[in-house]
């Protein structure tokens, strides 16, 4: 019997903080069946039969946004990319008019228990991980999922997954990912190796790749063979993710597929032991965000000479000794991803969804987020609620640190804004600086290293810079090394945005009642985004400090 509990689905616990809050909603359904995109109710708490009946509870998922994923790297800067999600159709069992024979007499699992997830940004590998993969860790690590529950991940009208998300999820749920209530058939899903997303093109599910059939858009959630209906399921909608489970996710997965992990090219391999900071930098290809001189850096780097200001940070007690660097392309392979990123001390990654490998490494590891020119400043509020924000929610157990160029004479158009510019002053201003490819001159990548360095992998040493401002940076004309204020969040802990969607709440007489959250944030972003319009245009509004901090929005990474 005790075996049969282990092999069984249990409750999810919607009490859990991953999952009670303002910006989540699950709805638990009893005697439930899955067909052709349809929930089928045969609760009799709701029946029309049931004079004391009550409606069917719904998930609303209109308000969860995907962008188009049809070309490589993001795509939000196109027209018409950016949808919502359609309604969730509900309807009551009707018996002898049901087409299937199962749906005329259904038998219902009371082993297997779907837990169905839709979210934002669904084809970004770094903003699924913190939505989805990051919630169920920490809902399983908490005891408010049972590790036999079923994963379902809903996709856009019946697409098939990003090839990562299988991956991802693989280590948190016995069953596979290969087939769908209310469909003829399965497919094969991605083996391991295509885990990590497309972070070398940020949003984008990895082309090519083989097909995945785990979608509850088209027919329901995964089972093992337990057919299309169940005793207990849950449906859930996540508007933002979960970046205080981050950490812990990630290295849950890697444990999972620690010795999976392929060996790396001799040109990927460090050498030494703790004495070497051990640096990668992501080589990028593509239309979006290449840092275009990444060879001549990782040459640079490798000068002995390069790094006598060592000295400095031995003086501060640190244990490095030497730098050595080396490049990769963190794509589509999540295995090789992980390895790669796991035998180093440093990632120097571009803003986009490969800085999320940074999680896979050791603790003391560090990342370096360089940002396009004009991203970090003209849309801080947008750039530093991501990487920046996770750090600190995980309590630093990785470090972050971060470099905003500041000089055009070190940038290069991406492909699409050397096509068709945008509009001045319209926010595909600020996209076109997200995407902007970068030339980073040694010095400045030098002087971000010794400070890491100076940190010598020690978290108490790393809070010390940040206190001082030595973690983050804006590179101005002339080389010159700025230190950047920190941004300010909400005073109950919450980030710039979502204090303010409060307060707009609040002046509407409101209150953050999830009914309301999605409009409050609207607000709260436009006025964001307003302000920084008028920023590019010379002059920042009186009061908009508050929206141009660290706020999290419903951009994408």
């Amino acid at each position: 019997m005790k075996s049969k509990r282990q092999r069984c689905g249990g409750p999810l616990g919607l009490d859990h903080p991953a999952l009670n809050s303002t910006t989540t909603e699950c709805q638990a359904y009893r005697r439930v069946c899955f067909d052709q995109g349809s929930v089928i109710s045969f609760d009799e708490a709701h029946s029309p039969a049931n004079r004391t009946s009550v409606p069917i509870p719904r998930l609303n998922i209109t308000h969860l946004v995907y962008n188009w994923a049809g070309l490589e790297g993001n795509n939000d800067r196109l027209r018409r990319s950016l949808s919502s999600y359609e309604p969730l159709a509900y309807r009551f069992g009707s018996g002898a008019l049901e087409a299937s024979p199962d749906l005329r007499q259904p038998l219902f699992s009371n082993c297997t228990v779907p837990v169905v997830m839709w979210t934002n940004w669904i084809h970004n590998f770094a903003e699924a991980f913190s939505h989805v993969a990051a919630r169920v860790w920490a809902l399983q690590d908490g005891g408010a999922m049972s590790r036999a529950a079923t994963l379902v991940v809903g996709t856009p009208a019946g697409e098939r997954l990003p090839d990562f998300l299988p991956t991802l999820l693989r280590p948190f749920t016995p069953h596979p990912f290969s087939q769908r209530c209310g469909t003829s058939g399965g497919e094969e899903e991605p083996s391991p190796g295509a885990a990590a997303g497309r972070p070398a093109s940020s949003s984008s599910a990895a082309a090519g790749g083989p097909a995945n059939s785990s979608s509850a858009a088209a027919g329901g959630p995964a089972s093992s063979g337990a057919g299309r209906c169940f005793q207990t399921a849950y449906l859930c909608a996540f508007l933002y993710g979960y970046y205080q489970a981050d950490y812990g996710a990630a290295q849950a997965i890697f444990s999972h597929y620690q010795l999976q992990l392929p060996p790396l090219p001799a040109e990927a391999r460090f050498q030494g032991g703790p004495e070497v900071l051990k640096v990668l930098i992501n080589r990028r290809h593509g239309p979006v965000r290449n840092l275009l001189n990444s060879a001549a850096l990782v040459q640079a780097c490798n000068d002995p000479a390069a790094w006598r200001g060592l000295a400095g940070a031995q003086g501060r007690g640190s244990p490095i000794r030497r730098v050595q660097c080396r490049e990769a392309g963190l794509g589509g392979d999540g295995l090789a991803n992980m390895a790669a990123v796991r035998a180093a001390d440093v990632l120097v990654c571009l803003h986009g969804a490969a800085c999320t490998n940074w999680l896979f490494m050791s603790k003391g590891s560090a990342l370096l987020e360089i940002r396009p020119y004009q991203f970090g400043s003209l849309a801080r509020f947008w750039a530093d609620a991501h990487f920046a924000q996770i750090a600190e929610a995980t309590g630093h157990q990785v470090f972050w640190y971060g470099l905003n160029i500041e000089d055009p004479a070190l940038s290069k158009p991406s492909q699409l804004e050397a096509a068709r510019p945008a509009r001045e002053g319209s926010s595909g201003q600020l996209k076109e600086a997200r995407d902007r490819h970068v030339l980073l001159p040694f010095d400045a990548l030098q002087a971000m290293l010794l400070q890491i360095a100076a940190a010598g992998r020690r978290r108490d040493a790393h809070l010390r810079q940040r206190g001082s401002g030595e973690h983050y940076a804006e590179l101005l004309p002339g080389g010159q090394l700025h230190a950047v204020a920190a941004a300010a969040a909400g005073a109950d802990g919450r980030d710039g945005t979502q204090a303010a969607a409060a307060g707009v709440l609040a002046l509407l007489g409101g209150g953050p009642d999830r009914r309301w959250w999605p409009w409050g944030l609207l607000v709260a972003v436009g006025a964001a985004m307003a302000a920084a319009v008028v920023r590019m245009r010379g002059a920042a509004p009186a009061g908009a400090s508050g929206l141009l901090s660290s706020g999290r929005t419903p951009h994408q990474f």
